[in-house]
């Protein structure tokens, strides 16, 4: 449990207080207790009545941070990313991060999944692609994210829907976000992640955010980690602008 009123940092904005509550403990070469406690700390905060949003590890936290709303009301999750990440298994490994949306779909409080941006399709065997069609998850392609845009792209999730949306930072191009490890040319620019995260908060209830892979060795100039800091608070203004708009 987190004690907020001792938490050394936080930012205070009008109504809203952005506090950092922390790290999750990794412990090292043992995945599934690394994802526990990462479970253990979101479940934390949800029992504090915040808004979740976790930065960093790889996209296997993701798995992690949607178990831990398992308790409250149903969501639907979010997923920007170059790939496709409904992968069950790689070398007997099911709790990767190339598994976070697969790992999802298992989960009962999860209603539906849709990913935005893919673009790198080499990875996904048939066997997968068509488990995630027999879930019913939504995927639509960068390029027709392009031509059809934010709007579109989202409509089919009803209105006023509980959302949690996970973004790699590999959706973006890496002419702008080179520090991860798998990197896949032609993705999203940073307007145009912008523009869907605004849709995002206009239309529906954002429940939890997660902003992962971001490396920064692979990236000295430290554009990346500037990116993802700019787009994390582009999207909490733009959730709590929302919120307080509705309170009217």
């Amino acid at each position: 449990m987190f004690d907020f009123e001792d938490e050394i940092t936080y930012l205070t904005i009008d109504e809203v207080r952005i506090v950092d509550a922390g790290d999750s403990d990794v412990i090292y070469a043992d995945t599934k207790r690394s994802l526990a406690n990462a479970e253990q700390a979101v479940r934390g905060l949800l029992d504090a009545k915040v808004l979740p949003c976790i930065l960093g590890g790889d996209h296997a936290i993701t798995m992690a941070t949607i178990a831990a709303f398992s308790n409250e009301k149903p969501i639907h999750i979010v997923h920007l990313d170059a790939h496709f990440d409904f992968i069950d298994g790689r070398n007997g490994i099911t709790w990767g991060h190339g598994s976070p949306m697969r790992r999802a779909s298992e989960m009962a409080h999860v209603k539906g999944i849709t990913t935005l941006g893919p673009h790198n399709m080499a990875a996904v065997s048939r066997k997968d692609w068509e488990a995630s069609r027999a879930y019913g998850a939504h995927v639509v392609p960068l390029r027709l994210v392009r031509t059809q845009g934010a709007v579109a792209s989202v409509e089919h999730i009803p209105q006023g829907e509980r959302v949690y949306v996970s973004i790699d930072i590999d959706s973006f191009d890496p002419s702008i976000a080179s520090g991860t490890a798998t990197i896949s040319h032609g993705g999203f620019t940073y307007y145009e992640v912008k523009d869907i995260l605004r849709e995002i908060a206009k239309r529906f209830e954002v429940v939890g955010v997660d902003l992962v892979e971001v490396s920064p060795p692979y990236d000295p100039s430290g554009v990346t980690a500037l990116l993802a800091a700019r787009t994390s608070l582009d999207f909490i203004g733009s959730i709590f602008h929302e919120r307080m708009k509705r309170r009217g």
